[in-house]
């Protein structure tokens, strides 16, 4: 299980499984849109463990703001720290480090 928490103000949809079955079944182009949405999410997840597997707590952080550099200006470090699966010291350290560069 996982959790979302929303940072900014944002609405929410809830769809049941059987009623987004429906909306497949009733309009076929929903059922095209859906795969790729569930591709999509499931790359971006396989993307993610092997970045977290396999660099530094420095690399990651690079690679993250690299691909997604207005995050920093949008998020708060303590949720930037949990998504790399480090505490708050560390990605300070990281930060300063790339700061004196």
């Amino acid at each position: 299980r996982e959790s979302i928490e929303l940072l900014e103000d944002a609405v929410v949809y809830k769809l049941s499984y059987v009623n987004l079955q429906w909306l497949y079944d009733q309009h076929p182009v929903l059922n095209v849109v859906g795969r790729k949405m569930a591709e999509e999410a499931f790359f971006k997840a396989g993307e993610l463990t092997l970045m977290l597997r396999s660099g530094s707590s420095r690399e990651n952080y690079e690679k993250l703001t690299d691909k997604y550099p207005q995050l920093l200006n949008r998020a708060y470090l303590k949720h930037i720290a949990s998504y790399l699966g480090i505490s708050q010291e560390p990605l300070s350290r990281v930060r300063a480090a790339k700061g004196k560069e």
